[in-house]
């Protein structure tokens, strides 16, 4: 049998190292989820950019297009 103030210690150790675990799950879970929130947002615009870049490859085409005209006048 452990005198009083010992088992008082390892309880305290113990939830110590409970509330540690707890934290560092916590913090890992977040990162998580932050990444599972970027991955998502970068799925979510990718078809956005691509009519982006779509659009300003048409413009820089116009712009071509428009300068070879006014050169030619």
């Amino acid at each position: 049998r452990y005198p009083e103030g010992e088992v008082f210690e390892v309880e305290r150790f113990s939830f110590a190292l409970d509330s540690a675990e707890q934290a560092n799950l916590a913090e890992l879970e977040g990162e998580a989820r932050t990444a599972d929130v970027a991955d998502l947002a970068g799925r979510l615009a990718a078809p956005f950019t691509t009519v982006v870049d779509s659009a300003r490859g048409a413009l820089d085409r116009c712009r071509s297009e428009l300068d070879e005209a006014f050169a030619a006048l």
